[in-house]
């Protein structure tokens, strides 16, 4: 199993960009931050977790840090989320959109996610959408590399 190490996981996260623009300061509190919620978060803090925990927590560390360090809660906000959304290229998707097999391909997908069981007692809350959303985005990746920009058609 990978190791949960702040360092590692901020490289991995969508804020790898902005992340060297911050100054030295901010960066060693997002450090420190995040190793008190993986100690916190142990339990989710597992091999299959590991990429999706490093975007979770490098975005909440980085929420809270930037209003540690004299950014208003709209600010740092704004800030995460602009970040965030430059680092997503849409550009496969939205290639795999034009093709003509794309919203059948979906019609099929995107229902049968939601035809999952049931969340059991005691269970997480929004356990049940999250697999929804991770069945239909592993569903989606497997057709994604095969339609690629260096695909010829």
């Amino acid at each position: 199993m990978k190791k949960y190490e702040p360092k590692e996981l901020v490289h991995i996260s969508r804020y790898q960009n902005y992340f060297p623009t911050l100054s030295a300061e901010i960066q060693n509190g997002i450090y420190a931050r995040m190793r008190e919620l993986i100690d916190e978060e142990k339990e989710y803090c597992d091999k299959g977790n590991y990429n999706h925990m490093a975007q979770i927590l490098t975005s909440i560390v980085m929420y809270e840090v930037l209003q540690k360090h004299g950014k208003s809660e709209e600010e740092a906000y704004k800030i995460v989320s602009e970040e965030m959304w430059k680092f997503l290229d849409p550009s496969g998707m939205q290639k795999l959109a034009k093709k003509r097999f794309f919203l059948p391909l979906m019609k099929k997908i995107v229902p049968l996610g939601f035809k999952m069981a049931p969340e059991s007692a005691g269970a997480t809350p929004g356990i049940r959408m999250t697999r929804r959303m991770n069945f239909t985005l592993n569903a989606m990746s497997v057709f994604t590399p095969k339609f690629s920009g260096s695909a010829a058609f």
